[in-house]
């Protein structure tokens, strides 16, 4: 299945200039941050800069996922629950998966990645850093095409990849309902260029704190490895090194739902569906597993498989 990837600006810009495809990325997010003068462009470019840093590090979201996550009431779930596993995340969408399909004059759009990275948080009058604080800023891409600026130095047109953006802030004892609030707040820039359905950020945000309510060792979270090397790549006895491996190579991934969708690993889960769960000192903390409807626990297919195990506790003839 093939994944949609993030447009960064400086593959745009790469792209055109050879100059600063050879300084890299860290160089040119550095210089752009020098140039913009608003505040926005310059967390745009800081939040580029920051995937970059850290490899692009990616979930490829399969579609079964999308729609169990989809589904999840999170509106009561304290927001401090919400965590990935590093500062700066793209959350890729299938390219045959038109989430949230819409029309604007006679071009279609639908959301194909997400962004997702976090900086302190800073009070908006004073503009001073609030102690513990966090924020997620979401960048999110529809497929929009559009002008991107004359301080890129390069010879622009109308065909740069444009993102809209959210806020996400994480304030101790809100809930997901209260950030969703807050972030239902459009930008001046909203105004320009095709106007995103507040359904489509409902959904984006959806997916953001979904994916961010998953549990590090989650049995959806595989690691993404090298084609050449999947046949012998056990996600249950995971190898370091084949994982090692893709990283050397640029592949800082995870799939998130992959049992879910293809059903060929024995045992994995099928039509199991996304279930909330409270744990930790006092179960404060909320996370999202994957389980059955009735009795919990996952679905688990192959079982004969299972069964010729000698525990005597799935075979009721043992």
């Amino acid at each position: 299945m093939k994944f949609n990837e993030y447009p960064t600006i400086y593959q745009y810009v790469a792209r055109r200039r050879h100059d600063v495809k050879k300084a890299g990325p860290v160089a040119f997010y550095q210089y752009m941050r020098s140039q913009l003068p608003d505040e926005t462009a310059k967390n745009h470019t800081a939040a580029e800069q920051n995937w970059y840093a850290d490899k692009r590090p990616y979930y490829n979201v399969y579609p079964r996922v999308i729609e169990a996550f989809l589904r999840l009431d999170l509106t009561k779930v304290p927001v401090t629950s919400v965590s990935f596993p590093m500062d700066a995340l793209a959350l890729r969408l299938p390219e045959k998966s038109r989430v949230g399909q819409f029309s604007y004059q006679d071009s279609s759009y639908w959301l194909r990645s997400i962004l997702v990275t976090k900086f302190d948080s800073i009070d908006p009058q004073s503009r001073k850093l609030l102690p513990g604080e966090k924020t997620y800023l979401i960048f999110f891409d529809v497929g929009e095409k559009g002008y991107l600026g004359d301080n890129l130095s390069v010879e622009v047109d109308d065909k740069s990849p444009i993102v809209t953006w959210r806020r996400f802030p994480i304030i101790a004892g809100e809930t997901i309902e209260d950030c969703l609030q807050r972030s239902d707040k459009d930008h001046p820039s909203a105004s320009t260029g095709v106007p995103i359905p507040k359904d489509i950020v409902g959904k984006v945000l959806q997916l953001v704190s979904a994916c961010g309510l998953l549990e590090k060792d989650s049995d959806v979270l595989i690691p993404d490895i090298l084609k050449q090397d999947r046949r012998r790549f056990d996600p249950r006895n995971p190898d370091v090194h084949l994982i090692e491996r893709a990283h050397k190579r640029g592949k800082v991934g995870w799939n998130v739902g992959e049992d879910l969708e293809r059903g060929e690993v024995s045992p994995h889960f099928r039509a199991a569906h996304a279930a909330l769960y409270h744990i930790g000192p006092g179960r404060k903390k909320t996370v999202i597993r994957f389980r059955t409807g009735k009795g919990g626990g996952p679905i688990i297919v192959h079982r004969e498989k299972i069964t010729k195990v000698p525990t005597g506790k799935l075979d009721e003839k043992s």
